[in-house]
């Protein structure tokens, strides 16, 4: 018999043990759901800063391959080409932090125009709803409404909810400061990270063909690449096309007459950087704040938006990020529903470069399988 062997009872009761073990784990893991639970959102929560940082490695190390690949491409100097990856990381990351200033200097100071706006038109109801209170005549005196009874009920749920106002500020204000903190280790992990990628990968590397067998780490290594280039080709091809309808946004409505168009082509832009949803999101916002002016241009600038949304959903965008990520339309809006089911926005656009490396690879496993079957034939 096959336990005869010693080598071949011993790798038996080897794999026996970690069946047995991994049985055990799994039994207490379903009886004590809720301390698994909490020490997973433990975890979760500790390692979030690390996650957080790896995803912005992924996202500055686009920039920074493009300009290591051009800084000093033709030097001899040793200087100089030690000096060109420390480069590559600093100027990518000013990059990033110039881009996402100009985009809140062009956004922030219009919603500012826009909440004075609105602050403005609502002290107005107020002092119409006082006028109605005294008597006088106008739009809400003719609703036959109560207004005394009614200020005093509003009055009295404003004093009722104060406490709960004030910790729920308080708590939107720790939450805030925690995740400021987050974001801060977040930059700073992920600067270092880039900064010794090399040194990083061939560690990674090195671990995975000490501890894993050899076809596993082969495996496991092109699964990688192709998530990376998956990764980054999404990234390219995105931002690309958020630019391109961004810009294509400002200067239809220019064209059109219509107001606030740098400040609604820059969100129109960022908004696009969100595959499919965005596009809704970006035009929901974009009509409100022309509402605020014009209802007239904010229908015309609905209408210009779904023209300019169709000419980006069937020519830009198949062109722009379809020919990069080699994903068909069908499986991209899964991707996206499921993602943004699962974490929200990040969740969108984590989705579909996952969904195109894992499109290649299946492509790539039934075209192998397909050659060996034809080769046993």
């Amino acid at each position: 018999m096959f336990l005869d062997d010693p080598k071949t009872r011993k790798a038996a009761g080897k794999w026996v043990l970690i069946i047995f073990a991994l049985c055990c784990c799994i039994f207490l893991a379903l009886s004590h759901l809720g301390d698994v639970g909490g020490a997973i959102a433990f975890v979760v929560n500790l390692l979030n800063p690390l996650m957080i940082g790896l995803g912005l490695a992924v996202v500055i190390n686009v920039p920074m391959t493009f300009i290591e690949q051009h800084l000093f491409a033709k030097t001899q100097k040793k200087a100089l080409k030690k000096l060109r990856h420390p480069l590559a990381v600093l100027l990518s990351v000013l990059l990033i932090l110039v881009m996402i200033v100009g985009i809140f200097t062009l956004i922030i100071p219009e919603l500012i125009h826009i909440g004075s706006f609105l602050v403005d038109v609502v002290g107005k109801v107020i002092d119409m709803l006082a006028a109605a209170d005294q008597g006088q005549d106008n739009f809400f005196s003719r609703l036959n409404i109560n207004w005394a009874q009614t200020k005093e009920s509003i009055l009295g749920w404003f004093k009722s909810s104060s406490g709960q106002l004030l910790s729920g500020a308080a708590g939107m204000f720790g939450a805030a400061a925690g995740s400021v903190m987050d974001l801060v280790f977040a930059v700073i992990f992920a600067v270092y990270m880039l900064a010794g990628k090399q040194r990083l990968l061939q560690q990674l590397k090195r671990l995975m063909r000490a501890w894993l067998p050899e076809k596993v780490t082969g495996t496991a290594l092109h699964v990688g690449r192709v998530l990376s280039d998956s990764f980054h080709a999404f990234i390219v091809g995105q931002v690309t096309e958020a630019a391109i309808l961004g810009s294509l946004c400002a200067i239809g409505m220019l064209i059109l007459g219509l107001p606030y168009a740098a400040m609604i082509g820059v969100l129109v832009g960022v908004c696009a950087l969100v595959p499919i949803v965005g596009g809704y999101a970006s035009g929901i916002l974009g009509t409100f704040v022309i509402l605020t002016v014009d209802p007239v241009k904010a229908l015309v600038f609905l209408i210009y938006l779904l023209i300019l949304q169709q000419i980006e959903g069937n020519l830009i965008y198949p062109r722009v990020v379809g020919g990069k990520i080699n994903l068909p339309g069908i499986w991209v809006l899964a991707a996206v529903t499921i993602g943004g089911g699962l974490a929200g926005p990040f969740g969108m656009l984590l989705a579909v470069p996952i969904a195109s490396a894992a499109y290649a690879l299946v492509r790539e496993a039934t075209a192998r399988k397909e050659q060996q079957k034809l080769q046993a034939e």
